[in-house]
Parts: structure tokens; C-alpha cells; sequence
């Protein structure tokens, strides 16, 4: 079962906020949210705004801050050019609640759950995974989600109001995705940006997949951090259990017709 909960876990991260492998050690707490401003930008296209935006994701390093409900809190630092990330995530299962930590050095993914039996660290090549799975380095920030899935943006100074149709994603193939059928078609979301086009804030309305599913929030700061972040000793690190690989994997497969 702890497979199962880590598993789901970082895929839901990874999937839902665009990001691959993306994580914390000391990342710090994400700022208050502030007023929206009022980008002195001429006005343009919302939608061609909200995707330029997104695409910020890509260029600089940051810190995020991620939570789901009262279902996953998670925080962390990434770099995504240099292919570096550390991040600890909490999950609650009912009155079960586990804490698992994160780390991408280059194509080695690190997984450790707190508290847990052997060695400390699980090691993953995540290159060997499916094209379209979110922890593929080359799916580190899946910018191309927004590009082809989002609908119906607005924009109103800085804030953005749109949905995501799911069914028009780049991997709508992918298994999962078409098991959500008509509902993965209308999922709201809110987006903040600063003053620099920087996306700083992505909150996805997830009760239309699910009633108690709730919101998922994401915030970006601290751009441009610097991300320190190494492979486990050796004499901690054993390859993932094949359970745990299969489960991974799963996400990012295309679907048999």
C-alpha cells in the first residue's frame, strides 16, 4: 500500500501542476499571496499570455509550494535546465499520514519514504520510462498541456480564468486520461502571473474529476534560486522494488483500444 500511495502521489504532482521530479529540501515557505498587479504590458491574447507564462517554468530555476486539499502538501526547489530537484511531500490517506522525500540528479530519480523498512533511498532511471510519463526528464515541465488543453481564458490585470480540456492534451491517449471521459473536459483553473509575465500561481478546481478531490494550488517563487542537490550515498540507495517501477510506469501509457 505504500507503493500505491507514493506512487499515485508524485504522479498526481507531476501531472497535475506540469512538473516532473520537482522538489525541496529547505525550500522555505511560499510568500503570502499578494494583490494581482496590473502588467503595463499592452493588452494581447489571454490565452497566448497564460501559455507564455507557463513556459517561464522552463528558463529559470525556482521554489514551488504545492497542496491538494487536505490530501498532499508538498514543497521544493527544482532547476530545469540544469535537470535538479529535491522536494519532500506529505501525504494523508484517512488518519495514515507519510512523509516521502524526492531528489533528480540528472536522470536518476531518488524516492524515500520517512520511517520506512531497508535501505533508505529507492533509485529509478526515469529515462526507461514511457514517453508521455511525467517523470521522463523531457517531460520535466509539460508547458505543451496548457498550449492545447486550455479554453476559454480571460484575463483580468494579471489573473487568469480558463479551463482545461483534457481530451485535447498532448497525451490524451494516455490511459488515465481517457478514463476520465466528458470529465476531464472541463477542469477550471485560476493562474496569477508578476510583473514579468512569471507564472507565480496555477490553482486547479479538481472536484469535477472527483467530489472530494477539491482544489489544487501551486505556487512559483523565488526565481532563479540556486538548487543544490546530490545523489544519496551509495551504501543508502537500492534499485526500486519492480512493484513500485510498474506502478510509475503505468502513467503516460497509451491506452489499448
Amino acid at each position: 500500500m505504500k507503493f500505491q500511495r507514493l506512487a499515485a502521489a508524485t504522479v498526481t504532482l507531476t501531472t497535475a501542476i506540469g512538473i516532473g521530479g520537482c522538489t525541496t529540501g529547505s525550500a522555505g515557505t511560499a510568500p503570502a499571496a499578494s494583490a494581482p498587479t496590473v502588467s503595463a504590458t499592452p493588452a494581447t491574447d489571454p490565452l497566448e499570455d497564460f501559455v507564455a507564462a507557463t513556459k517561464s517554468l522552463e528558463k529559470e530555476s525556482m521554489k514551488v509550494s504545492m497542496t491538494m486539499t487536505s490530501v498532499l502538501e508538498a514543497t521544493g526547489s527544482f532547476d530545469i535546465p540544469g535537470g535538479k530537484a529535491d522536494m519532500t511531500m506529505r501525504v494523508t490517506d484517512g488518519s495514515d499520514t507519510e512523509q516521502f522525500s524526492i531528489r533528480l540528479v540528472g536522470k536518476t530519480l531518488y524516492m524515500k519514504v520517512e520511517q520506512g523498512s531497508g535501505p533508505d533511498w529507492m533509485s529509478l532511471d526515469v529515462s526507461a520510462l514511457p514517453a508521455g510519463n511525467s517523470l521522463n526528464p523531457k517531460n520535466m515541465v509539460n508547458t505543451q498541456l496548457y498550449t492545447d488543453a486550455a479554453v476559454d481564458v480571460t484575463r483580468t490585470g494579471n489573473v487568469f480564468q480558463g479551463k482545461l480540456d483534457l481530451s485535447k492534451a498532448p497525451d490524451s491517449a494516455d490511459a488515465g486520461l481517457r478514463a476520465l471521459g466528458k470529465k476531464g473536459t472541463n477542469v477550471p483553473f485560476t493562474a496569477k502571473i508578476d510583473d514579468k509575465g512569471r507564472l507565480t500561481e496555477l490553482s486547479l478546481d479538481m472536484t469535477v474529476l472527483h467530489a472530494k478531490a477539491g482544489k489544487m494550488t501551486a505556487k512559483y517563487f523565488d526565481f532563479g534560486t540556486e538548487v543544490k542537490v546530490a545523489a544519496p550515498p551509495a551504501a543508502e540507495v537500492a534499485p526500486m522494488p519492480k512493484e513500485m517501477v510498474k506502478i510509475l510506469a503505468a502513467e503516460g501509457q497509451t491506452a489499448k483500444a
